[in-house]
């Protein structure tokens, strides 16, 4: 099972970054905002999309994960060096850890929700080559399919969209001021 950090320790790509972190409570659940400023990169990477490629990551891209928000998912919303919204990313999680340093044990399926409100599933054949080698259970299987369902139905319409970009932008903003 991967374990990823919020702090992107493993990360091979980023040469140099900055982190900052709050705390807060949002809708009578304690979460843990977590920045990473990536200041400089080795090769900025970019994902295709329907009307080409989207840029992920870049000197100066802002990933801002959210632990707590949803159980089983850590929520990364990703913006670019303006703070433009790019997209969040929904990271399955067998078991989130609200530490100092969040971190959690990674399922392997992901969502992804894009600026235009599309989803997009990613790493189903992980998951499944997990299970095969008995690195997860049938449960954790069954558990991250029912939450990938979850996701989507819970921020499938335009207002619950809006609204987790509208705490995004925020946390992000909060994040900021902490580094400056």
């Amino acid at each position: 099972m991967k374990i990823k950090y919020a702090d992107y320790r493993n990360h091979k790509n980023i040469i140099s970054k900055r982190c900052s972190k709050i705390e807060k409570n949002y809708n009578e659940k304690n979460i843990i905002a977590y920045l990473v400023i990536s200041d400089k990169v080795k090769k900025e990477w970019y994902v295709p999309r329907k009307d080409g490629e989207e840029c992920m990551h870049a000197d100066g891209y802002r990933w801002l994960q959210i632990y707590g928000l949803e159980s089983n998912v850590v929520v990364s919303a990703i913006f670019d060096e303006n703070n433009n919204f790019v997209e969040t990313y929904f990271d399955i999680a067998r078991k989130i850890y609200m530490e100092d340093v969040p971190y959690a044990e990674d399922l392997y399926l992901d969502v992804v929700q894009t600026k235009e409100n599309n989803f997009i599933i990613l790493d189903e054949d992980e998951l499944k080559e997990s299970l095969d080698r008995g690195e997860i259970t049938k449960e954790d299987y069954k558990l991250a399919y029912c939450v990938k369902d979850n996701i989507i139905k819970k921020y499938k319409s335009s207002e619950d969209f809006n609204e987790l970009n509208r705490f995004t932008k925020e946390c992000l903003i909060e994040c900021l001021e902490k580094i400056k």
